[in-house]
């Protein structure tokens, strides 16, 4: 018979269980991977830790934690510089300081991914869609009631035998710019186009003489138009699957101009597309914050409390101040990494910023015909 308490004998499960886990990794001396021999926690050949994941899962879980969460994550070390340090992390990078760095590729694509479901959450498709096809022509639910009432008093005046044309003539007006009112509303594949006070060229098929992809582009395009008005949501859950392969390709392209405004600073043309990558993301981080404050912003100022109807004003003003720190940001990053000085940096900055507004509104105008067309 024992003479362990049973209080002693749960307090050594603990000392079990850890003198376990290092008398099992004592015992590889060998990678179980690759069968390398060991001479750290990792193996010289192939890399992986010699520590096993088979454990409990709450030790699993402490783990994970502290590797996303804790003082040596790699996203902790990232943010903070990200932010409030412009282009300390690109300079880190080329001098081969990028340990305790996210990969500049995983965060563009990690900001970029939550940015972009944002979007998605905070856009209604219907709101967006009758905005971009409203239009002073639109028949209303008003138009549809003053032709029914027109059309009640025109078959009243009809049984009397009453002279329409001398005696009610207004109705006969109403209807006729009421139910052309309709016939330009309910445009069909002839094209999109918008009538009234601007009227806009059309987008048809038929400006193509002769058969070929940009007719049958414009053809499919005014085919699908009459459908994404009912529905709006397909064309823009397809818009925001296409926009990060716009940017993707866009990011190389003004690298590229970058090089070339920067010819003789004898860098890379890598080193310039890290540093647009990682201003990129510091963009992105920063929408991602003002998205999240217009959140908040929106939710309390319905409020009658006075306290939060201030602070809803003071997050207004922040939102201001961030997007400010934008453009200080971006000059700032180009200073620092490229060390030329104030009068050359502003005048490339703003020469920058034309030509990538340029390539941006190129790149929108693009994802939204390739939208169009695939939704």
């Amino acid at each position: 018979m024992s003479s362990e308490s049973p209080d002693t004998k749960n307090s050594s499960l603990p000392l079990q269980k850890e003198s376990r886990e290092t008398a099992e990794s004592e015992l590889k001396v060998h990678c179980p991977n690759c069968g390398e021999n060991l001479v750290g926690p990792y193996c010289h050949l192939c890399g992986q830790h010699s520590r096993s994941m088979i454990k409990f899962f709450g030790s699993l879980v402490k783990e994970l934690t502290e590797d996303v969460l804790g003082y040596d994550s790699r996203i902790k070390h990232t943010i903070i510089p990200l932010l409030l340090k412009p282009g300390q992390i690109t300079l880190d990078y080329i001098r081969d300081r990028r340990f305790y760095y996210v990969l500049p590729l995983r965060l563009y694509l990690l900001t970029s991914l939550i940015l972009i479901l944002l979007l998605q959450i905070n856009t209604d498709p219907k709101s967006v869609i009758s905005e971009a096809t409203s239009d002073s022509t639109t028949l209303n639910e008003q138009d549809r009631l003053a032709i029914d009432s027109a059309k009640s008093e025109l078959e009243k005046l009809n049984e009397k035998g009453v002279s329409l044309e001398i005696e009610e003539p207004q109705i006969l007006d109403a209807i006729k710019a009421i139910e052309d009112k309709e016939e330009h509303s309910n445009l069909s594949e002839d094209g999109l186009r918008k009538v009234g006070q601007r009227d806009s060229k059309v987008i048809k098929g038929d400006i193509f003489e002769e058969p070929g992809i940009m007719k049958e582009f414009a053809d499919k395009v005014n085919g699908n138009w009459k459908a994404w008005r009912q529905n709006p949501e397909p064309v823009i859950k397809e818009f925001y699957e296409l926009l990060p392969y716009m940017m993707f390709v866009l990011l190389p392209l003004f690298a590229l101009i970058l090089k070339l405004f920067y010819l003789f600073s004898k860098r890379y043309y890598v080193e310039h597309l890290i540093l647009l990558i990682h201003n990129h993301c510091f963009v992105f981080t920063i929408l991602i914050i003002q998205i999240l404050l217009l959140n908040i912003e929106s939710f309390i100022s319905h409020s009658e409390n006075s306290l939060l109807l201030k602070l809803a004003g003071a997050l207004d003003f922040v939102n201001f101040l961030i997007g400010f720190w934008i453009v200080i940001y971006i000059f700032l990053s180009m200073k620092r990494v490229y060390q030329q000085n104030w009068t050359l940096t502003i005048s490339k900055g703003v020469a920058l910023s034309l030509v990538y507004f340029v390539l941006l509104l190129t790149g929108f105008v693009t994802t939204v015909l390739l939208t169009a067309y695939f939704a």
